[in-house]
């Protein structure tokens, strides 16, 4: 039985006063939320990627968490353990697959 290790802590970022965090847990792979500075309550929820998951194999093994955040200007950079990098614009939240 395969078993994968723990979930990258993935360091936050700031970008006009929202912490930008990845919660990297089972029920939130691939997702990113933002959290209003000020009064610590949740502004808003993005789901990056989503994993298609093969029946034949263990949920575990084919997860596939999130282990970078970058702002970069009105963007952020989310980069996941396969290397692929997203972008997701903060002004109109889109998200596309870069690399």
């Amino acid at each position: 039985m395969a078993k994968r290790g723990p979930a990258p802590d993935v360091a936050p970022v700031i970008y006009n006063g929202l912490k930008i965090v990845a919660p990297n847990s089972p029920e939130t792979i691939g997702q990113v939320e933002a959290w209003d500075e000020a009064t610590h309550t949740k502004v808003w929820t993005k789901e990056v990627f989503e994993i298609e998951y093969d029946p034949a194999l263990e949920r575990d093994v084919q997860w596939v968490f999130i282990t970078r955040l970058k702002v970069k200007g009105d963007f952020l950079y989310v980069t996941d353990e396969k290397g692929r990098s997203y972008l997701l614009s903060l002004l109109e939240p889109e998200i596309e697959e870069v690399g």
